[in-house]
């Protein structure tokens, strides 16, 4: 499955064709949101993590606040659900 703030998968798409993007849960929410990350990891079963939300430098730069929140807040939120699931 895969997390994303995105309502639909752009990006992936870029990579991807629709059936392999059919095959992959889309799940949007948050990463700075712990509440909504770790009710993810529930409901998914999580065995695993690939963990490549970040915000990259413009976006940073633009609004630091928000950088910090993806970046820092984002995958301390990750890394807390891969223990709490023993991952």
């Amino acid at each position: 499955m895969a997390l994303d703030v995105a309502p639909s998968p752009t990006r992936p798409k870029l990579l991807l064709s629709d059936d392999e993007l059919a095959a992959i849960p889309w799940v949007q929410a948050d990463i700075a949101d712990t509440n909504a990350v770790n009710a993810v990891f529930k409901a998914h079963k999580i065995d695993s993590v690939v963990h490549l939300g970040a915000l990259q430098v413009p976006f940073c730069k633009a609004d630091p606040v928000a950088g910090a929140r993806v970046n820092v807040v984002g995958t301390a939120n990750i890394m807390e659900a891969v223990r709490a699931n023993d991952i």
